[in-house]
């Protein structure tokens, strides 16, 4: 009897659960309509703890999506979890909580597969992705999926991100820490104020929670920095422990100097051995040069011609160049091989380089607000001119010695002189007058009012360097889609008769024939003719100007020239020519348009300058009220009038 009455409570808390369970998944969806799923809760527990002598971090890791569309039963039918040597998964498991009736019911989950974690800019790494897959799903239902990893590096701590690409209800991560470990947290894109914290300490740890509540999903915008800019986010990283019977004190990173030491025997045993084969490919390039400038110059382009770039990330190998004589033998490398050529090869023709590690912009830390390894995702070359430094980063065929790639400009570079010696210095910006793009167009109107031209257009600097890359590496089919994607002009009724270009000095030129069929307007005697067949910026305005939190990020700061020259068609003289323009934010990017009549040829002249890499939310009013100036120029036509 007393059985029965138990299984009977059991049955009854149970039932209990389950409705309560059911209204808490109806109200999620009356406070969240429209949504798809919402992350009903994403929480990550980074525990460290002594095990055999050694300091060990593991995370445990939960997350619950909530279904709440036919739609996110096959976006969330799965759950990827990402590890690799670093992040060493240890257990795994799913379950899909189906409703049935006033019931749940819960499905465990099926472990799909184990792959590589495929990256386009990677030619290997030893990241893996583990795919849980959910059955039985239905709307309102919510999947649950619980992972552990074992952090095998300590200098390389998960960050943990407090808000997702879908709404959040509960985000939260705790540390679970000895106390003879001394930890620090930063925090990105969030305020303190908008976390729940708490702090418990026992006998022998301490535990500290941070909880953020309530987040809408993170939106991502055209023309913005890439993630994690924006994303709130905490950063944890140990600077130094304790361990325990031996009170041996660990010192890891806890400011720019140790991490210098931390990265430093990355590189401290590479190149000891000079080669002769090295030494001679180094004589023979430089033999006729005057000057270091030019000893720079020959080596820099052999190994642009010569190395071929392939990315290579394997576990701490992903941190240590290889030898400089194996990549001259092998032709081939990732970026920290060529660094290691270039500085070898620098080196043996007396020049003074070194080792850098640097972060691309995808990267928006500097060293002094996080000295962390993380600031870094790439590895350059740095040579000391005189008083100047000159960042020469062997992984770009094209570019020109004494230009950073422009995902590099305005970055720290983090530069190694010594075992105990090293200088953070920022890369340049480049101005926009050194990167060009002259567009000119000569058309003319058909019997059958088509209009019928041609096109070239010139690039200088980056345009230039990047179109290099883009046509080094097309067929000839891909090299004539490049042009015509380039030159395609008035409408969609565009076509390409032909096409071609041509390489002059260092920059490259583009030559495109076309037609635009139906462009011309008439209306009795008079035709008019919208000279705008380009209209750069015009789809630039900023959406949701309360809401953006991001700037708009520019690839490059550039200048922008276009010409139409128009052929007045015998019979027809110009009635209306539309009023010059102009507008600028100061420092920021302006336009300049001007018509002009010259003989038989109407002219539109166009020059846009752009001084940013990046703009600031500040400024968002102003730029889309130039964006909306611009657009209202751009209706302007000519009118040809028949004689």
């Amino acid at each position: 009897m007393k059985e029965k009455i138990f299984l009977l409570l059991i049955v009854l808390c149970s039932t209990k659960l389950c409705i309560a369970q059911s209204q808490e998944i109806l109200d999620i969806a009356a406070q969240y309509p429209g949504e798809n799923a919402v992350l009903k809760n994403n929480s990550e527990h980074l525990i460290f703890y002594f095990e055999e002598g050694k300091l060990v971090a593991k995370s445990e890791v939960k997350q619950e999506i909530v279904l709440l569309s036919d739609i996110a039963l096959s976006i969330f039918n799965t759950s990827n979890i990402y590890h690799s040597s670093f992040h060493k998964l240890i257990s795994m498991e799913g379950y899909s909580h189906v409703p049935n009736k006033k019931s749940y019911q819960t499905i465990k989950a099926g472990i799909l597969k184990t792959t590589s974690s495929k990256n386009d800019n990677i030619f290997f790494d030893d990241d893996k992705v583990s795919v849980i897959g959910f059955s039985g799903l239905a709307k309102y239902a919510y999947t649950e999926s619980n992972y552990t990893v074992e952090h095998t590096q300590l200098a390389f701590l998960p960050l943990f991100h407090f808000q997702s690409y879908i709404p959040s209800i509960e985000n939260t991560f705790k540390m679970t820490v000895p106390k003879t470990v001394h930890i620090k947290t930063i925090l990105k894109d969030i305020d303190s104020s908008m976390l729940e914290t708490f702090v418990e300490e026992n006998k022998n740890s301490i535990t500290y929670t941070w909880t953020a509540k309530n987040m809408g999903r993170f939106k991502t915008y055209d023309n913005a920095p890439s993630i994690p800019v924006g994303m709130p986010r905490i950063i944890p990283y140990i600077t130094d422990y304790t361990l325990p019977k031996t009170n041996k004190k660990i010192e890891l990173i806890s400011d720019k100097k140790s991490l210098y030491k931390f990265l430093y025997h990355f590189i401290a045993n590479v190149n000891k051995e000079s080669d002769t084969a090295l030494q001679h490919k180094v004589s023979e390039l430089t033999k006729n040069c005057k000057t270091d400038y030019c000893k720079a110059e020959e080596i820099y382009k052999w190994v642009q011609e010569n190395i071929k770039y392939v990315a290579f990330e394997d576990s701490m190998g992903g941190f240590i160049p290889r030898e400089a004589a194996a990549i001259c033998q092998r032709k081939f490398g990732d970026c920290k091989d060529m660094t290691s050529l270039l500085v070898a090869m620098y080196r043996a023709a007396g020049l003074k380089a070194y080792f850098t590690w640097i972060g691309t912009r995808d990267k928006p830390y500097s060293y002094e607000d996080v000295p962390l390894p993380i600031v870094s995702n790439h590895m350059i070359c740095s040579w000391k001119n005189e008083d100047k430094w000159i960042f020469v980063d062997g992984t770009h065929s094209s570019i020109l010695l004494g230009v950073p790639p422009h995902h590099l400009q305005g970055k720290e570079a983090f530069i190694s002189i010594d075992s105990n010696t090293f200088e953070i210095a920022k890369v340049p910006e480049i101005d926009a007058q050194n990167n060009i793009l002259e567009d000119s167009t000569w058309v003319s109107i058909s019997e059958q009012n088509e209009l019928q031209g041609r096109v070239k257009i010139s690039y200088f600097g980056y345009p230039a360097w990047d179109m290099k890359s883009v046509m080094k590496y097309n067929n000839e089919n891909d090299r004539d889609k490049t042009i015509k994607s380039i030159s395609i002009r008035g409408s969609n009724k565009y076509f390409q008769k032909s096409s071609t270009h041509e390489y002059i000095g260092d920059h490259v030129c583009f030559y495109s024939d076309f037609g635009v069929k139906d462009y011309i307007q008439k209306s009795g005697k008079e035709m008019y003719v919208n000279l705008n067949l380009l209209r750069y910026n015009s789809d630039q305005k900023v959406d949701n100007l309360e809401q953006r939190k991001v700037p708009i990020e520019n690839k490059y700061k550039s200048i922008t020239k276009q010409v139409v020259c128009l052929e007045i068609p015998a019979g027809f003289e110009l009635s209306y020519l539309p009023e010059d323009a102009s507008n600028k934010i100061e420092g920021v990017w302006g336009y300049d348009i001007k018509y002009r009549k010259i003989g038989n040829k109407v002219y539109c002249i166009k020059e846009y300058v752009e001084s940013f890499l990046y703009l600031d939310k500040k400024l968002f009013v102003q730029h889309n009220q130039l964006v909306n100036e611009l657009n209202s120029h751009y209706k302007e036509s000519i009118i040809l009038k028949a004689k």
